[in-house]
């Protein structure tokens, strides 16, 4: 969703798999 998940940014690309990480 491309918000900060555990100190990490996820992009609009990545952000599913970073906010489960």
């Amino acid at each position: 969703g491309g918000r900060w998940v555990r100190g990490c940014t996820a992009d609009a690309g990545l952000g599913a798999v970073a906010e489960l990480d």
